[in-house]
């Protein structure tokens, strides 16, 4: 696997272009050459900004010179698109070589929505694998919620089993209890949350497939900052409970 960050500049693209062909004609095996190619295929992939056809013509020589294909995209046009939606372009693409596609010849990439970011992630998609059930995890991002210590107080309060209990039994049943309504409480704030973020992710992705069409207005501009902003902050609350 080669993650790719391409340069700008054409003559040392093009010597990339060399290097990565050498690289997967010696090893002739299961190849992904992924990322930013910082070029397009054609003139359909960019809009609102220069094409070279130089430039793309070097490019398809080289995909087609090392054998890779380009993995069919599907969810979005584009992958980057500027601040104020004025220019977009594919010039993020996954390549893989044959003995991928003769893996899994039913592969594609998804685009979904660029959200926070001016690129949209890419995902690449073959095969669906099932973990099996989530165990319960305590987050911290827990204890800074305005919630949260009232219904572990209240909940830990409740009378849940007899007073004539040995301690430990006592003590594992008030433990379950808590978990059964902190699980609920989660989910009840977590739904909330989901409900939101599916809200700007939706008014960000209308924009963004107004851009692709038309130039956006200066009021379109700043609510999509706004939105941006908004799912910003809710984003941050997920990466706390990541780490």
């Amino acid at each position: 696997m080669v993650v790719v960050y391409a340069p700008q500049d054409q003559s040392n693209k093009i010597k990339l272009w060399n290097d990565l062909t050498t690289i997967i004609q010696n090893h002739n095996s299961l190849s992904i050459v992924l990322g930013d190619f910082n070029e397009v295929r054609s003139s359909a992939e960019r809009m609102g900004c220069t094409f070279d056809n130089r430039g793309a013509d070097k490019f398809n020589a080289f995909i087609h010179n090392s054998g890779l294909c380009d993995i069919p995209m599907c969810g979005k046009r584009f992958t980057r698109m500027n601040r104020t939606g004025s220019k977009l372009s594919k010039i993020d693409r996954i390549l893989v070589s044959q003995h991928y596609i003769d893996l899994w010849p039913n592969s594609h990439v998804l685009a979904p929505p660029r959200e926070i970011s001016d690129h949209s992630p890419l995902f690449l998609t073959n095969s669906y694998i099932n973990f099996g059930p989530i165990p319960f995890k305590f987050y911290n991002s827990w204890l800074y919620h305005s919630d949260f210590t009232s219904i572990f107080f209240v909940s830990w309060a409740d009378n849940v089993v007899q007073n004539s209990c040995h301690p430990a039994i006592c003590f594992k049943s008030k433990l379950q209890f808590l978990k059964s309504r902190i699980k609920e409480w989660r989910f009840s704030v977590r739904h909330k949350e989901v409900a939101a973020t599916a809200r700007l992710r939706q008014k960000i992705d209308e924009l963004d497939n107004k851009a692709e069409i038309s130039s956006l207005s200066p009021l379109e501009i700043d609510s999509r900052t706004n939105l941006v902003n908004e799912l910003t902050t809710l984003e941050h609350q997920n990466l706390k409970d990541l780490r």
